[in-house]
């Protein structure tokens, strides 16, 4: 098994780091974030923290900057209906401390609104992953209550966005660029988020 891949960053493509390990060019799939803040790194030596996944028709390398985040999505494929692609996609919208935080605190209308992730396998994940997120999350001196969720298609989107991790800032400039291609129509909460992640991996969104 492949757990540490050190090499000179050769391309970041849509979804994965191009690594030169000697020679031998690997194909790393990885989380937007870690694409993101890898583009300033071509030409030189990254170490990424890798997770090989067998399939029926491939072998797929994801690779993490950090041990934490690996661990995480090592968890995340163990729940019933949560795969590789899935993991990597909760793990890319934002840091892995509030995806910890977001499923220790019990929040799963904020994980459903992931792309690729229904109600109900956010409450399994909840519920398979709960305990096991002392490791990454401190633990809270008490039980936080949750605000309401908002009835608007797109505050509800703002609210998936800030809890993986964005601002409220880079959170509305995407929602509003979306909605602004629309045509006056009102996407699903699900197709606002996931429009709104693609903008926000590509830097659309963010703006000083």
């Amino acid at each position: 098994m492949i757990a540490l891949l050190t090499g000179v960053l050769r391309n970041v493509t849509d979804d994965a780091l191009i690594i030169d390990v000697h020679g031998v060019g690997y194909r790393v799939l990885a989380p937007v974030h870690a694409l993101q803040s890898s583009l300033a790194l071509l030409g030189s030596e990254i170490t990424l923290h890798t997770s090989l996944q067998v399939s029926t028709d491939a072998l797929r390398l994801y690779g993490f900057l950090h041990p934490r985040e690996e661990e995480l999505f090592e968890l995340l494929i163990t729940v019933d209906r949560v795969g590789p692609k899935a993991a990597l996609a909760m793990l890319g919208t934002g840091s892995w401390e509030t995806l910890a935080s977001t499923i220790r605190s019990g929040n799963s209308a904020a994980l459903a609104l992931t792309p690729g992730i229904g109600k109900k396998t956010a409450e399994r994940i909840i519920l398979d992953l709960r305990e096991k997120m002392t490791a990454f999350a401190a633990p809270q001196s008490g039980e936080v209550p949750l605000e309401p969720l908002p009835t608007d298609a797109s505050a509800q989107a703002v609210v998936a966005l800030t809890s993986l991790g964005f601002n409220e800032r880079e959170a509305h400039a995407a929602i509003d660029a979306v909605l602004k291609e629309t045509d006056g129509t009102h996407p699903p909460v699900n197709e606002l988020v996931s429009s709104a992640l693609r903008r926000l991996g590509a830097g659309v969104a963010h703006r000083d």
